[in-house]
């Protein structure tokens, strides 16, 4: 019996770190195609309404301390009624609002810039 849990464990524990390796290999492979995709993309500026806002909240302790990490998307509909919706930054959220109304400036998923109308 102890010979065979000596055998066995490391090749278990072996097989999880290969697992985990390979799904951040994927996950870098993926992120880094998007990042080009978004880069080779025309830069487009569009007539839009703001439809809706969200965020998602990611917690982690570190040193005892409990950290929130929030990420913030906004929706966007085009005037042939698409909605395409954008992450943006903090500081970029707090300054939509639902119906809203102007120009949105965009590279395929990438948000670049929201010039409300007057």
């Amino acid at each position: 019996m102890g010979f065979y849990m000596f055998s066995v464990v490391p090749v278990i524990i072996l097989i999880g770190f290969i697992i985990v390796f390979g799904v951040l290999i994927v996950a870098g492979i993926k992120g880094f195609g998007e990042w080009r995709a978004n880069n080779a993309a025309e830069v487009i500026t569009e007539p839009v309404v703001i439809k809706d806002k969200r965020y998602t909240s990611k917690r982690h302790h570190h040193n005892n301390h409990m950290n929130v990490h929030h990420t913030y998307f906004v929706t966007f509909e085009f005037v042939d009624k698409e909605r395409l919706e954008l992450k943006v930054k903090e500081s970029q959220y707090g300054f939509l609002s639902v119906n809203d109304t102007g120009q949105l400036t965009y590279q395929r998923k990438r948000f670049i810039d929201f010039e409300r109308d007057l």
